[in-house]
């Protein structure tokens, strides 16, 4: 069942100490709502779910940008 899959949530955090957000760890989880649990354990805030990877080849070329 496509339900059944385990999809990739992003993370963020506030470190204390500086006020800065940083990212946090990916959670892996069926659907929002685990991964918002998970997430609340760890005091941890889900920002959204990675649904595109984008390989870049690196060809050892190097390009001008002007």
């Amino acid at each position: 069942m496509i339900s059944d899959y385990l999809k990739i949530y992003l993370t963020e955090y506030t470190e204390e100490t500086d006020d800065k957000i940083y990212s946090g760890p990916n959670i892996f989880a069926t659907d929002f709502d685990s991964a918002q649990e998970i997430a609340d354990t760890m005091g941890l805030i889900v920002i959204g779910e990675l649904t595109d990877i984008v390989s870049t080849e690196l060809t050892g070329k190097k390009k001008t940008i002007h």
